[in-house]
């Protein structure tokens, strides 16, 4: 198959580590705000691909969730979104679902990114509801991607 000239294609922007080595997140609780940083959505594009690194205490079970939750910053000038709960369903915007094992590298695509204004900064929280504790030293980075003619 040939993609022509103009055809709608994927574009990637540059991946960016948003956690360099994550704390330990105990199942059923919420990543630390600690360990985050921020994504810049500076080509204000509408989705990222996460992918997510991470060892367990044991083996997941095949299905089960790591859940993502996603805080908009600076929203009404310096105010940001609320920090997410483990439990809730607030800020929701994707999951990565375990295979089963150990050490696991997960991925999740076109996980919305939802900006209020032009270079939104981002934060993304795991919520651990895996049913293993996810040992610290993991890692999650983001790559911005959208639609565009080629």
């Amino acid at each position: 198959m040939t993609i022509a000239t103009n055809d709608l294609i994927v574009k990637f922007g540059t991946q960016t580590s948003v956690v360099s080595s994550g704390s330990l997140v105990s199942s059923t609780a919420m990543s630390i705000g600690a360990d985050i940083t921020a994504l810049v959505n500076a080509d204000d594009v509408q989705f990222a691909s996460l992918v997510l690194v991470a060892t367990f205490a044991l083996a997941t079970t095949a299905g089960a969730v790591v859940n993502i939750h996603a805080r908009r910053l600076s929203v009404d000038g310096a105010s940001s979104e609320a920090v997410p709960l483990a439990g809730s369903s607030g800020q929701y915007v994707g999951s990565f679902v375990c295979t089963g094992a150990t050490s696991e590298v997960l991925v999740a695509d076109w996980v919305a990114l939802d900006g209020l204004k032009t270079s939104q900064s981002t934060e993304f929280y795991l919520e651990n509801v895996s049913g293993q504790n996810m040992s610290a030293g993991w890692t999650l980075k983001a790559t911005p991607m959208t639609n565009g003619p080629k």
